[in-house]
C-alpha cells in the first residue's frame, strides 16, 4: 500500500509573539469564520516540523479532524498559559494539547481524547523517598511548569512548590539537576525526551502517577456560536485517529512514512509565518 499524504486545504499555521493577541478580535467575531487554536510546543504531541509546520500525535490529529470538517483553522504557538488565557478572554476558540481540570471546564469542554499522557515524578538516581507519600508532599520542594495542570495538582494536593514555576520542561528539569528542587512533575514522553537529547542516562529516576487523556479544549463561548461544531470535531477524531493507526501499520509492514509525519510533492500545509520575538 502506498503512503498515505494527509493534505491539509485550509490551515494557516501562525507562530506569533504574544503582542500579537492584543490587536485579535474577540472569539464572537470570527466564529463562523477562521477558527483559532492555542498550542505550545510540546513534543511529541505538539511541535514545529522541519518545514516549520504543525506536527505531533495531537497536533496532527487536530489538522486532520479539522479538514475532515472542511474548516479553515489557524495554529497559535504561544507559551502554554497565554495559550489558555487567550481562551478564556475570547480572544480565540481553543487549545491543545490539554487535560482535564475545573478551571478549564468552568469556561471550556474538552474533546474526546486523542492521545495519553502519563504523570511522572523524576528525581535525582541518587535522592531517596516516594513522591507519593505525605511524608514527601510536606517536606520536599516540587514543582511542574507555569500552567501545567500538574502545577493545580499540586497545589491542589498541598504539595510544597515554588512560587514561580518555570515556563518549559527543559527549565524545570535544570532546577532539578542544580538540586533546587527534589522532585519534577511531567510528562514521561516529553521528559524523556529531554533527557535523552542532555545524555541523562542512569541520573535520572521516575515514578508514575496516574494517566490522564488529552484533547482540544474549546470554549463555551464558541460552542454556542457554533451548534453541532463538538460532536462534528469529536466524530472527526475518531476517523482520523483510524486512519493514523491504520497507516502505522502499514509503516510496519513497508518501512515508509507515516500519517504524523507523511511527506507530500506538495505541501501538506499552507503556512503564514509571523518571526517569533
Amino acid at each position: 500500500m502506498r503512503p498515505v499524504c494527509l493534505k491539509i486545504r485550509k490551515i494557516s499555521v501562525l507562530f506569533v509573539a504574544v503582542m500579537v493577541f492584543h490587536q485579535m478580535p474577540t472569539a464572537q467575531s470570527f466564529a463562523s469564520e477562521i477558527i483559532r487554536i492555542t498550542t505550545h510546543d510540546l513534543p511529541p504531541y505538539s511541535f514545529r516540523n522541519a518545514n516549520g509546520q504543525i506536527d505531533g500525535q495531537v497536533g496532527s490529529i487536530v489538522s486532520c479532524a479539522m479538514d475532515q470538517m472542511d474548516r479553515e483553522f489557524e495554529i497559535l504557538v504561544v507559551p502554554w498559559k497565554r495559550a489558555q488565557m487567550e481562551v478564556q478572554r475570547g480572544r480565540v476558540d481553543g487549545f491543545f494539547p490539554a487535560s482535564v481540570n475545573g478551571v478549564r471546564n468552568s469556561f471550556a469542554r474538552m474533546s474526546t481524547a486523542i492521545a495519553y499522557q502519563k504523570w511522572t515524578w523524576y528525581l535525582l538516581k541518587d535522592s531517596n523517598g516516594d513522591p507519593n507519600t505525605q511524608q514527601f508532599r510536606t517536606g520536599r520542594l516540587v514543582s511542574s511548569f507555569l500552567g501545567a495542570n500538574m502545577q493545580s495538582w499540586l497545589l491542589a494536593n498541598e504539595y510544597s512548590t515554588v512560587d514561580f514555576p518555570p515556563q518549559t520542561n527543559s527549565s524545570l528539569l535544570e532546577l532539578l539537576l542544580r538540586k533546587r528542587l527534589d522532585a519534577i512533575l511531567v510528562d514521561e514522553q516529553v521528559m524523556d525526551a529531554i533527557a535523552e537529547e542532555r545524555d541523562l542516562d542512569g541520573k535520572l529516576r521516575k515514578v508514575v502517577l496516574k494517566t490522564e487523556p488529552l484533547g482540544v479544549y474549546f470554549s463555551e463561548r464558541f460552542l454556542n456560536s457554533e451548534p453541532g461544531f463538538f460532536a462534528a470535531f469529536n466524530k472527526a477524531v475518531d476517523i482520523c485517529r483510524e486512519i493514523g493507526d491504520s497507516e502505522k501499520d502499514d509503516v510496519t509492514n513497508q518501512s515508509g512514512p507515516s500519517i504524523i509525519s507523511a511527506s507530500c510533492s506538495a505541501p501538506c500545509l499552507v503556512q503564514r509565518a509571523l518571526p517569533i520575538r
